[in-house]
């Protein structure tokens, strides 16, 4: 979900190559099927696969913060594309995110102190977030699950990181189970009907 090119002529036809006997972009712009042929997850079926396959370098760390959609908190999620797995990060009761003059940042409590560790950005797929009316009123915005909200300041010390509100009553993972629930009827409905 975040990818740079350097933009040459090579490197703007590179896609249209073929991977293991395929034109994936081909397949990809000719079917109303999601094909997740722009970037990596869950398949090898992709323009990242077509780079490495033709000897291009390809830096893949992660520096976002990949929220797990089927969890009501925030959970990070990485996908390893060389090993095609995921693995989860750190469970934490409260997992907060500000927006601030220094960019974003995750704030969690560690050995009683409030740590404070950059992030490139927060992807928050699937998830339907609420903005309190009056955050244009600040600067600085705390993230926690499903809202935004403004802050006077990024807390620096215990005090002031137990002040901020840091839990919101949503239904997200329950809205997710139905969602795919739904999805899943959908498909085998529309299988059925071709099947007659």
């Amino acid at each position: 979900h975040f990818v740079l090119y350097k933009n040459t002529f090579e490197n703007n036809r590179t896609f249209m190559k073929q991977f293991q006997g395929r034109k994936l972009y081909k397949e990809s712009f000719t079917t109303d099927k999601i094909t997740v042929f722009d970037e990596t997850y869950g398949n090898k079926n992709n323009v990242n696969s077509i780079f490495i396959s033709n000897k291009k370098e390809v830096f893949q760390e992660d520096y976002s913060y990949n929220i797990y959609i089927n969890r009501t908190t925030f959970q990070q999620i990485k996908y390893l594309y060389k090993t095609n797995t995921y693995i989860l990060g750190e469970k934490l009761k409260y997992n907060i995110f500000v927006w601030s003059s220094n960019g974003l940042s995750q704030i969690k409590m560690c050995n009683n102190k409030v740590v404070n560790t950059k992030i490139m950005y927060l992807h928050l797929q699937q998830r339907k977030m609420r903005i309190k009316k009056d955050i244009s009123k600040y600067y600085d915005f705390v993230i926690i699950p499903n809202l935004f909200y403004g802050i006077e300041k990024v807390p620096k010390n215990i005090s002031e990181y137990k002040k901020l509100k840091k839990g919101n009553f949503s239904f997200h993972k329950e809205r997710i189970f139905i969602k795919w629930k739904i999805y899943g009827l959908k498909k085998r409905l529309i299988k059925k009907s071709r099947r007659l």
